[in-house]
């Protein structure tokens, strides 16, 4: 099974991308600024992270439960 993991996975594009690789039987991850405030999708697991910030991490991987 295929690790993905998708940066602004909440809307758009990105929703789309996790919806078809959770149909594709992937394990997917999504890092986004809000990560809390998006409808979630089952099966996905969620992390916060915004890149513009200052105090985001450079690796965003420990994010990620």
């Amino acid at each position: 099974m295929k690790n993905i993991l998708v940066v602004g996975g909440t809307s758009g594009i990105g929703r789309e991308i996790c919806e078809k690789m959770i149909a594709d039987g992937c394990n997917v991850h999504v890092l986004s600024r809000r990560a809390t405030d998006a409808v979630q999708l089952s099966g996905v697991s969620y992390g916060e992270w915004d890149a513009t910030s200052d105090d985001a991490p450079d690796l965003p991987f420990e994010k990620i439960d």
